[in-house]
This record gives structure tokens, sequence and C-alpha cells, in this order.
């Protein structure tokens, strides 16, 4: 199937693209076992895997669109767990800073640093919403959920929380744009499936038309020849 095949490409280049940076991550940096980032690519990965398996069962199909839902909407929460916990943790680094005279987050890497966790959502978003082929419609639903979980958050757990404190400019920006370019590719599609169709009527009908017109005795030898 042509659908399940893009879901599985896009879900390997998840795999691919946080096993790397789980690998850097755990050479570059001390204690990386007890940092949430890599916890939280460690379970994106497993998610990943876990979801690739079940593309190539027999009731994943009968129940696709369900489950393809679900997958996105569990992974989209995962990769923002990151950036939630550097919010929520940045008043208590900022008294830790103030007893010990060095802030925490000077102690992350590269691969654990805020900017490389905002870079990881927007390729998130990109390859989710662009490489899996998704629907507009289950585009425009993960959309949304994206930005009712950083409302959520926001009003639940982080009330001096702004907006640009939630990336949510770039991120709606990326958003509008990927559901935007799901909703043109699925049109195209749908075009394109329309216009083929047409042909392949087109075809039947001078077919059947040309079998009406021939003689018998033509007909006789079309089937010997």
């Amino acid at each position: 199937m042509y659908v399940a095949g893009k879901v599985r490409s896009a879900s390997r280049i998840v795999i691919v693209i946080h096993a790397v940076v789980l690998v850097a991550q755990f050479l570059t940096q001390a204690r990386v076992q007890h940092n949430c980032v890599f916890i939280t690519r460690g379970v994106a990965i497993l998610l990943a895997l876990f979801f690739q398996t079940m593309t190539f069962t027999s009731w994943f199909r009968r129940h696709f669109d369900r489950l393809l839902l679900v997958h996105y909407l569990v992974l989209d929460v995962v990769h923002q767990l990151p950036r939630f916990t550097f919010l929520m943790s940045s008043i208590e680094e900022e008294t830790e800073e103030a007893a010990s005279g060095e802030s925490s987050i000077n102690e992350l890497t590269l691969f654990a640093s805020q900017k490389c966790v905002r870079a990881m959502n927007l390729i998130f978003i990109v390859v989710i919403y662009i490489t899996s082929g998704m629907r507009f419609t289950m585009a425009f639903i993960c959309a949304c959920w994206h930005l009712v979980v950083q409302i959520l958050f926001a009003v639940v757990f982080c009330h001096a929380c702004t907006w640009d404190d939630l990336d949510a400019t770039s991120n709606c920006a990326m958003i509008a744009f990927c559901t935007l370019t799901a909703y043109h590719s699925e049109r195209y599609v749908r075009q394109e499936f329309a216009v083929r169709l047409r042909v392949d009527e087109e075809r039947k009908r001078r077919e059947d038309l040309l079998e009406t017109m021939l003689s018998v005795h033509i007909k006789e030898r079309l089937k010997d020849n």
C-alpha cells in the first residue's frame, strides 16, 4: 500500500534522526541517563519502532487511520516534553545558580540544549506532515492537538510562560506551512486519480464501441491471431 509505505518511511526517518542525536548526546554528556531530553528521545525511538512493527500486521490496515492518529498524537507529546521540562526547571536552575555559582544549563552539551530541542521539534513537524503523506484532515487534527498541548501546559503547569517561551510563533508558522502542503498534496492526488479514472473509462468505452462495430469474421480472425 502506497500510504503505508510513506508512513514507514517517515517512521524510519524519525528513528534514524533520534538515534544519531541520542548517540551524540551519550558521547558528549556526563550522567546522560538522568537527562530528560535523552529519555524522551529514547521513548520516541521505541514508539517509532513499535509503530513500524505494527504496520506489517494484518489488523493494522483495518484500523489504519485511528492507529496513525493516536501514534502521531502521542509522539507529539513526547517531542514537546523536553521543552516543557526546560521551562519547568528554569526557576530551580536559577535557584541552584544562586547557591552554587554555576548554572546547570551550562553543563548541557549541544545535543541536549534548548536550541537542539527546538530544531528537533521543527524537524519532527516537517517529517510527520510531509514525508508521511498525511491527509489534510489528519494534519489539521494533529496541528490543533500540538497547540492544545502547549496551551494546557501553560495554563496548568506554567502560569509564567509567555508565547515566546513556548516557541509558539515558529511552531505555528511551520504547522501552517505543513498543513497547507498536506492540503495541496491531497488535492493533487485526488485530481490525478480523477484524471486517470476518466482515461480508463474512456479507453473502456472505446473498446466496447469497437467491439460492437466489428463484424463477426473480423472478431474470429482476431481471436485466432
